[in-house]
């Protein structure tokens, strides 16, 4: 049968709309089918898509709702999670989803050992914070390392070999922050530096760790978490190249790790060697540094009840050193170096000299020693806890343990004397050079504690 031109029309139009349909229902399949291949592609490309703005929201409500938890306190702690990236890639942690609206960048460090080198680290990790415009986060004080909770870092290349571990030990400092003010483990360095001042004299910022954990709660997930990429870094140098770069060379390598974080976690400060021609003026601003206004009145009360005119004797031992025979000791030699330092009052500074001693030691056995050796001497011997056996409720106002604020001011006393006296039972230490460093800072700029025109 014929078909007459007008249903020709008709079922050529018909079958191209059935093709048409058809066409269409196919490529619909392939397009369901394809898409997860094609986001999972477009993720595998842009990994900083991942975690979207409303991811991070929830994050961050997540860590303002259980405010207690402590990050990393325990290996089952129920935490907000955040990306984990590939170990030693912390550079490409993405930066533009952070809450952090002053767009700061911020230094970390794993701090360690006693109190002196404490200080020391805190000056590095301050020189290179100046450097790379970043503020610094101060990590809490910590007790010295034989006192049970404190910690060193062994050898000089340690840092670099466990970075990952003292890193991961830093991060956990964070969860001292969860809980405080009541968490009297924490002990903040403002309760022994006026950080205002230190500020003002170096044109460093400071944050303390718990004020940063309260205001960036995202930073600090990212940041802190337990689970988050750290970096092996030898900044300086000795480690790895064997030999120590240059201090500007070192600030490259340092940005050139870092300049995408903004947290930079190093695994020491203390370690950084490199220095420019601003390296000794920092040394010396936090060696020497502006005490807090309850430390000052702590000073202020100490030195009131001690003679007006006294020699500070300061004797370093090794650590745990076994102080067992009094009498074996060889103690003319410091009683000698005393008689000297007398003459010189004499002579230099136009006094009567002085028959009295502050004695301070890192160990009690030799203070008790020496006190008996000098009283037969002639000469009048106290020590601080001579000075707060009644009444030590100045110090309630330092929120520092009374290992360290006694460490504190054994230092500032001694320092505070007409002279002083150093005895050194160490051989070569670092510590034992920065305490008695420090003693000798602080007994050529007595002034700047501003004791007052009767303190001598």
């Amino acid at each position: 049968m014929k078909l007459v031109p007008h249903r020709k029309c008709l079922v050529v139009i018909f079958l191209q709309v059935f093709l048409f349909a058809l066409l269409l229902y196919i490529n619909g399949i392939s397009q369901s089918v394809n898409y997860p291949m094609q986001l999972q592609a477009e993720e595998h490309r842009h990994p900083q898509k991942n975690t979207s703005s409303l991811k991070e929201e929830t994050k961050k409500r997540e860590f303002e709702d259980h405010p207690q938890i402590e990050i990393g306190a325990k290996y089952d702690a129920h935490l907000p999670m955040v990306p984990v990236l590939e170990e030693g890639n912390i550079a490409s942690i993405p930066s533009h989803n952070i809450a952090n609206v002053d767009n700061q960048k911020y230094l970390f460090y794993y701090s360690h050992s006693g109190f002196s080198n404490q200080l020391i680290g805190l000056a590095r990790a301050a020189q290179l914070a100046h450097s790379t415009n970043r503020t610094l986060i101060l990590p809490p004080i910590l007790p010295h390392k034989d006192d049970g909770d404190g910690r060193s870092a062994g050898t000089a290349c340690n840092p670099y070999i466990k970075s990952g571990k003292f890193i991961r030990i830093a991060k956990l400092d964070a969860t001292k922050c969860l809980g405080a003010p009541k968490n009297t483990k924490y002990v903040k360095f403002s309760e022994i530096i006026d950080l205002s001042k230190l500020s003002q004299t170096t044109n460093v910022t400071f944050v303390d760790l718990c004020e940063f954990v309260e205001k960036e709660p995202v930073l600090t997930l990212q940041y802190f978490h337990p689970e988050s990429p750290v970096q092996k870094v030898d900044l300086d140098g000795y480690c790895t190249i064997h030999h120590r770069r240059p201090y500007s060379k070192m600030v490259n390598h340092f940005q050139s790790i870092f300049s995408n974080s903004t947290v930079a976690i190093i695994p020491s400060a203390f370690v950084i060697r490199s220095s420019n021609s601003q390296s000794e003026a920092f040394s010396r601003n936090f060696l020497v540094y502006p005490p807090s206004s309850n430390l000052l009145a702590v000073i202020h009360s100490v030195r009131a009840r001690l003679p007006p005119d006294y020699i500070g004797l300061h004797m370093r031992y090794k650590d745990k050193y076994n102080f067992e025979k009094c009498f074996s000791e060889n103690k003319t030699e410091v009683s000698d170096m005393i008689q000297h330092e007398n003459m010189a009052m004499m002579e230099k500074d136009g006094t009567n000299g002085t028959s009295s001693v502050f004695i301070a030691s890192n160990s009690q056995k030799v203070v008790t020693c020496y006190k008996q050796f000098l009283r037969k001497a002639g000469f009048r011997t106290l020590s601080l806890s001579d000075v707060l056996e009644k009444d030590s409720s100045v110090l309630a106002s330092i929120k520092v343990p009374l290992s360290t604020i006694y460490l504190v001011l054994d230092q500032i006393m001694v320092s505070l004397g007409n002279r002083v006296v150093l005895q050194s039972k160490m051989g070569i230490s670092t510590f034992q050079s920065t305490f008695q460093r420090v003693i000798v800072e602080w007994n050529t700029e007595r002034s700047e504690l501003k004791l007052g025109e009767d303190w001598r």
